[in-house]
């Protein structure tokens, strides 16, 4: 087999295994189905084109979920809306969203705090690796978690003492 067959093979593979990843993080960004498919299926397009420039495959699922990210943000740039939380219907979590109240509060963060809370908690990433597919630094992940998880206690506890 020749290293380009190889080389498209491993690809396609890690495209396979990586994409309901880069549905989610697309789906925290633009809030809609469409729309994040549409930012994958750009994101696979645009690293195909850029396949040469894979250094270490270790790294591919990184690749593809920042990808995925540029091409969210390049939506929203663009003035692509957001959409109500039910239109993610193709990625369905394995609890119901009505079994898990802060699925309410995290669609109501600003698209980069749903992100990294996404890729945090729903990729089960390390901050380390949030930072570098973000390109921002830890610290600012870090801190975008705590207040984040903050501000979820406080509205939680808020809720709870209203129906107390």
């Amino acid at each position: 087999m020749t290293i380009k067959l190889e080389q498209d093979e491993r690809f396609v593979t890690a495209v396979r295994a990586h994409s309901p990843a880069m549905f989610r993080a697309a789906w925290s960004l633009l809030r809609n189905n469409a729309d994040a498919e549409d930012a994958v299926s750009t994101a696979i397009v645009n690293c195909y084109q850029g396949l040469h420039r894979i250094r270490s495959w270790d790294a591919i699922r990184a690749y593809l979920i920042r990808a995925t990210v540029n091409a969210g943000y390049d939506m929203l740039r663009r003035g692509q809306r957001e959409y109500a939380a039910q239109d993610m219907e193709a990625f369905q979590p394995e609890t119901p969203r009505e079994e898990t109240p802060v699925w309410a509060y995290l669609t109501g963060l600003p698209p980069k705090s749903r992100l990294i809370m996404q890729l945090r908690y729903g990729e089960d990433m390390p901050v380390k690796e949030i930072a570098r597919i973000l390109r921002l630094p830890r610290g600012s992940v870090s801190v975008t978690i705590s207040r984040t998880l903050k501000l979820l206690k406080q509205q939680l506890e808020q809720e709870e003492a209203a129906h107390a």
